[in-house]
């Protein structure tokens, strides 16, 4: 907490970017957030029928996604 940040793009070298949409909100801004991530060919955008705490309502879902078995 003591040290600066430093920000040097390493984020750029994240090969698999994935961003995952939970549907169930429609008046949410993470649409627009998906909307621009699809755009992006080194982006891969994902759907799941859930509000924003997927944790919670879909763990299997979201492991297989963090684990890479559903892309």
């Amino acid at each position: 907490m003591t040290q600066p940040v430093r920000g040097e793009n390493n984020h750029l070298n994240i090969k698999d970017k994935i961003y995952v949409l939970c549907t169930e909100n429609k008046n949410s801004n993470f649409h627009g957030f998906a909307a621009w991530t699809r755009t992006q060919p080194d982006w891969r955008t994902l759907e799941l029928p859930t509000h924003h705490h997927l944790l919670q309502s879909m763990p299997q879902e979201t492991a297989d996604i963090l684990m890479g078995k559903r892309i």
